[in-house]
């Protein structure tokens, strides 16, 4: 009897373990951080700080914010004991992590080779896939030396930015932030030549066999034209993009009490795919 026991118990684990592995495709081999900087509309003088993550698994990578990771980390937690929303900012407080401006993840090669997946949290969870785009590069002459690693220089403009890159090819990873890739090597540093987005390694780590998996969320399907529009709407017509999300006006106050106006931005975008709207 108890060495049946013992069978059936041993056949439900593994029946447990191949439904966890099948959500499990990828794990985490090495983990490049960066600080980034980013300016989201025209009319910022300062660029954004945040902190990214790079993490390469053996078959596909995963490119977000550290501050926006652990931000969701803290809401679920507070809000799983029953927490408020104002739980949640005072814990965002305690921890040390700011909140992330930059809440969105580029998964290469995933959920299969060739295909980018890219979710992007806009009071809404949005998610588009799409073929995986090499830009195309020009290398230049010129060197130095980041984070240990002898970097050599590259340049290309990709969907309405031009960027300038620097790559070693001591690490073989033909990746980098964002969607900057298809280089022989690891991108450790980029910038679009206007200066509203920089991205730079400040250390490389090997991983813990983190999984790489799309954190669960009842996501807005959609493409990346249609997620450019909303991100156009977000700062051209705040009360229409809320109204889109399906809620209310929300109508906020200033410190003397005074109804807060939202001003018409021009969006400061990683890419543009909308013709003649740049």
């Amino acid at each position: 009897m108890n060495k049946l026991l013992n069978i059936t118990l041993l056949l439900l684990y593994i029946i447990c373990f191949n439904l966890d592995a099948q959500d499990i495709q990828d794990s985490v081999v090495l983990r490049i951080h960066y600080t980034s900087q980013m300016r989201y509309s025209e009319e910022m003088e300062k660029l954004s700080p945040d902190e990214k993550n790079l993490d390469i698994g053996k078959h596909s990578s995963h490119f977000y914010s550290r501050w926006a990771e652990r931000n969701h980390d803290i809401h679920d937690s507070v809000f799983s004991r029953g927490g408020k929303l104002e739980d949640y900012y005072a814990a965002i407080d305690k921890s040390g992590f700011p909140h992330s401006k930059t809440r969105f993840n580029v998964f290469k090669n995933y959920p299969q080779k060739g295909r980018l997946t890219y979710t992007k949290d806009m009071i809404k969870q949005f998610l588009y896939e799409e073929p995986m785009e090499i830009p195309k590069w020009k290398m230049l002459r010129g060197d130095t030396v980041i984070a240990e690693y002898f970097c050599k220089k590259a340049k290309t403009t990709f969907r309405g930015r031009t960027w300038i890159v620097w790559y070693t090819m001591d690490i073989p990873y033909h990746d980098g932030p964002w969607k900057l890739y298809g280089l022989p090597g690891l991108v450790l540093k980029a910038n679009d030549i206007k200066g509203d987005f920089i991205f730079n390694c400040i250390g490389i780590e090997k991983g813990k066999m983190q999984p790489i998996i799309i954190r669960k969320a009842k996501y807005v399907k959609c493409t990346p034209e249609e997620l450019e529009k909303t991100e156009r709407l977000s700062l051209s017509d705040f009360d229409s993009f809320v109204a889109k999300m399906g809620y209310s006006k929300m109508q906020g106050f200033d410190a003397q009490g005074r109804p807060l106006v939202h001003k018409l931005r021009v969006p400061c975008l990683l890419e543009y795919r909308l013709k003649n709207e740049k």
